[in-house]
């Protein structure tokens, strides 16, 4: 995880806030795009299956998988449009 932040701009994939821009330091959080728990045997982890975001837009995704059983991407999209309004 170290190694996909340290190739990243530290922008949450989401609302695209800069976290070191907004409140002065860097702090990015990895999501899981496939739960853990839906993993079967074993499973190799790419980079690919993780998101970078904000801690509130990565409590917000969570929730959204939780109660209306949604994909990352759903809830990515879902989230976006709450933030267009």
């Amino acid at each position: 995880i170290d190694e996909i932040k340290d190739n990243s701009q530290w922008v949450c994939d989401i609302c695209e806030i800069k976290f070191l821009d907004k409140y002065g330091k860097n702090y990015i959080e990895a999501h899981h795009k496939i739960p853990i728990h839906t993993f079967t045997g074993e499973h190799r982890i790419l980079k690919t299956d993780f998101a970078l975001l904000c801690p509130n837009c990565h409590k917000a995704v969570h929730i959204y998988l939780r109660e209306e059983n949604l994909q990352y991407e759903e809830a990515k999209i879902k989230i976006r449009n709450i933030l267009k309004r």
